[in-house]
Protein backbone atom coordinates (compact mmCIF):
# COMPACT_ATOMS: atom_id res chain seq x y z
CA UNK A 1 0.00 0.00 0.00
CA UNK A 2 1.25 3.78 -0.47
CA UNK A 3 1.78 5.51 2.10
CA UNK A 4 1.19 9.57 1.94
CA UNK A 5 4.79 10.56 3.30
CA UNK A 6 7.33 9.68 1.89
CA UNK A 7 10.23 10.60 4.84
CA UNK A 8 13.66 8.89 3.31
CA UNK A 9 13.48 11.56 0.44
CA UNK A 10 13.16 14.75 2.32
CA UNK A 11 15.99 16.87 1.55
CA UNK A 12 17.15 14.48 -0.99
CA UNK A 13 18.09 15.88 -4.47
CA UNK A 14 15.52 13.73 -6.11
CA UNK A 15 12.79 14.52 -4.09
CA UNK A 16 10.64 16.79 -6.49
CA UNK A 17 11.28 14.32 -9.02
CA UNK A 18 10.63 11.16 -7.05
CA UNK A 19 7.34 13.40 -5.65
CA UNK A 20 5.91 13.47 -9.14
CA UNK A 21 6.27 9.91 -9.83
CA UNK A 22 4.83 8.71 -6.62
CA UNK A 23 2.00 10.89 -7.50
CA UNK A 24 1.83 10.34 -11.16
CA UNK A 25 1.68 6.01 -9.97
CA UNK A 26 -0.97 6.86 -7.41
CA UNK A 27 -2.93 8.88 -10.26
CA UNK A 28 -2.10 5.74 -12.46
CA UNK A 29 -3.38 3.73 -10.02
CA UNK A 30 -6.88 4.98 -9.90
CA UNK A 31 -6.09 6.41 -6.39
CA UNK A 32 -6.96 9.99 -7.35
CA UNK A 33 -8.36 11.10 -4.06
CA UNK A 34 -4.72 9.91 -2.40
CA UNK A 35 -3.22 11.24 -5.65
CA UNK A 36 -5.03 14.66 -5.15
CA UNK A 37 -4.16 14.75 -1.74
CA UNK A 38 -0.22 13.97 -1.90
CA UNK A 39 0.06 16.67 -4.57
CA UNK A 40 -1.25 19.33 -2.93
CA UNK A 41 0.47 18.82 0.10
CA UNK A 42 3.73 18.60 -1.87
CA UNK A 43 2.68 22.12 -3.89
CA UNK A 44 1.65 23.96 -0.61
CA UNK A 45 4.43 22.67 1.73
CA UNK A 46 7.12 20.84 0.11
CA UNK A 47 7.60 21.65 -3.67
CA UNK A 48 9.46 24.31 -5.59
CA UNK A 49 10.65 25.08 -8.77
CA UNK A 50 9.85 22.94 -11.73
CA UNK A 51 8.46 20.02 -9.45
CA UNK A 52 6.23 22.12 -7.99
CA UNK A 53 4.70 22.78 -11.06
CA UNK A 54 4.64 19.22 -12.74
CA UNK A 55 2.87 18.20 -9.15
CA UNK A 56 0.36 20.96 -10.14
CA UNK A 57 -0.59 18.86 -13.27
CA UNK A 58 -1.20 15.71 -11.48
CA UNK A 59 -3.57 17.79 -9.31
CA UNK A 60 -5.16 19.22 -11.69
CA UNK A 61 -6.23 15.75 -13.32
CA UNK A 62 -6.63 14.32 -10.17
CA UNK A 63 -9.51 17.02 -9.26
CA UNK A 64 -10.59 16.41 -12.98
CA UNK A 65 -10.89 12.37 -12.75
CA UNK A 66 -12.97 12.59 -9.29
CA UNK A 67 -14.79 15.32 -10.69
CA UNK A 68 -14.56 18.04 -7.95
CA UNK A 69 -15.59 21.66 -9.87
CA UNK A 70 -15.35 23.67 -6.49
CA UNK A 71 -11.67 22.21 -6.10
CA UNK A 72 -11.24 23.04 -9.81
CA UNK A 73 -12.09 26.39 -9.30
CA UNK A 74 -10.07 26.54 -6.17
CA UNK A 75 -7.36 25.28 -8.17
CA UNK A 76 -7.77 28.56 -10.57
CA UNK A 77 -7.47 30.78 -7.94
CA UNK A 78 -4.74 29.67 -6.29
CA UNK A 79 -2.95 29.67 -9.34
CA UNK A 80 -4.01 32.88 -9.90
CA UNK A 81 -2.47 34.34 -6.41
CA UNK A 82 0.81 32.26 -7.14
CA UNK A 83 0.88 34.27 -10.73
CA UNK A 84 1.24 30.58 -12.01
CA UNK A 85 3.40 30.11 -15.57
CA UNK A 86 1.46 30.53 -18.44
CA UNK A 87 1.93 27.15 -19.97
CA UNK A 88 0.84 25.56 -16.32
CA UNK A 89 -2.33 28.10 -16.81
CA UNK A 90 -3.11 26.93 -20.88
CA UNK A 91 -3.25 23.19 -19.22
CA UNK A 92 -5.64 24.03 -16.71
CA UNK A 93 -7.78 25.64 -18.87
CA UNK A 94 -7.21 22.80 -21.27
CA UNK A 95 -8.51 20.22 -18.72
CA UNK A 96 -11.29 22.81 -18.52
CA UNK A 97 -12.30 22.23 -21.93
CA UNK A 98 -12.24 18.65 -21.95
CA UNK A 99 -14.39 18.40 -18.88
CA UNK A 100 -16.57 20.69 -19.51
CA UNK A 101 -16.81 19.15 -23.17
CA UNK A 102 -17.34 15.67 -21.47
CA UNK A 103 -20.51 17.05 -19.20
CA UNK A 104 -22.21 19.16 -22.19
CA UNK A 105 -21.48 22.48 -20.95
CA UNK A 106 -20.26 23.65 -24.09
CA UNK A 107 -20.20 27.20 -22.46
CA UNK A 108 -17.73 26.57 -19.46
CA UNK A 109 -16.07 24.95 -22.45
CA UNK A 110 -16.15 27.60 -24.57
CA UNK A 111 -14.94 30.05 -21.63
CA UNK A 112 -11.83 27.61 -21.30
CA UNK A 113 -11.08 27.88 -24.72
CA UNK A 114 -10.75 31.37 -24.61
CA UNK A 115 -8.59 31.89 -21.48
CA UNK A 116 -6.51 29.00 -22.90
CA UNK A 117 -6.15 31.50 -25.96
CA UNK A 118 -5.59 34.61 -24.01
CA UNK A 119 -2.00 32.69 -22.81
CA UNK A 120 -0.80 33.45 -26.55
CA UNK A 121 -0.81 30.24 -29.00
CA UNK A 122 2.26 30.01 -31.70
CA UNK A 123 2.96 27.20 -33.06
CA UNK A 124 1.13 23.79 -32.28
CA UNK A 125 -0.66 25.62 -29.41
CA UNK A 126 -2.70 27.47 -32.01
CA UNK A 127 -3.30 24.24 -33.87
CA UNK A 128 -4.75 22.68 -30.56
CA UNK A 129 -7.06 25.73 -30.14
CA UNK A 130 -8.54 25.09 -32.98
CA UNK A 131 -8.69 21.89 -33.30
CA UNK A 132 -11.11 22.19 -29.70
CA UNK A 133 -12.58 25.54 -31.42
CA UNK A 134 -13.89 22.61 -34.02
CA UNK A 135 -14.89 19.86 -31.62
CA UNK A 136 -16.98 23.10 -29.80
CA UNK A 137 -18.75 23.77 -32.69
CA UNK A 138 -19.18 20.31 -33.79
CA UNK A 139 -21.15 20.02 -30.50
CA UNK A 140 -23.15 22.82 -30.87
CA UNK A 141 -24.23 21.39 -33.93
CA UNK A 142 -22.56 24.40 -36.30
CA UNK A 143 -20.66 21.75 -38.69
CA UNK A 144 -19.83 24.26 -41.02
CA UNK A 145 -17.89 26.48 -38.19
CA UNK A 146 -16.51 22.78 -37.18
CA UNK A 147 -15.01 22.21 -40.35
CA UNK A 148 -13.64 25.41 -40.85
CA UNK A 149 -11.92 25.23 -37.51
CA UNK A 150 -10.97 21.89 -38.83
CA UNK A 151 -9.41 23.05 -42.25
CA UNK A 152 -7.57 25.57 -40.64
CA UNK A 153 -5.64 23.23 -39.11
CA UNK A 154 -5.49 20.71 -41.79
CA UNK A 155 -3.92 23.28 -43.78
CA UNK A 156 -0.90 24.35 -41.40
CA UNK A 157 -0.65 21.18 -40.14
CA UNK A 158 -1.29 18.36 -42.97
CA UNK A 159 0.76 15.45 -41.68
CA UNK A 160 1.41 15.86 -38.28
CA UNK A 161 -0.73 15.05 -35.08
CA UNK A 162 -3.32 17.73 -34.89
CA UNK A 163 -3.49 18.01 -38.80
CA UNK A 164 -4.40 14.03 -39.12
CA UNK A 165 -6.88 14.06 -35.99
CA UNK A 166 -8.27 17.05 -37.62
CA UNK A 167 -8.80 15.54 -41.26
CA UNK A 168 -10.40 12.56 -39.35
CA UNK A 169 -12.87 14.64 -37.95
CA UNK A 170 -13.88 16.43 -41.54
Amino acid sequence: AFALELPALKGGGFEGQASVQYARALLLAGRDQEAAQFSRNYWEHEGAGKWRHEIVRLLILSVRRMEDLDAFHALKAQLGREKAPAWLMRYYHRNGVVWALQDGRHDDAVSHLAKYAKRGLKGRLRLEADLWRGIIHHELGDQSAAVDAWMRVVQRDPNHYFGLVAREFI
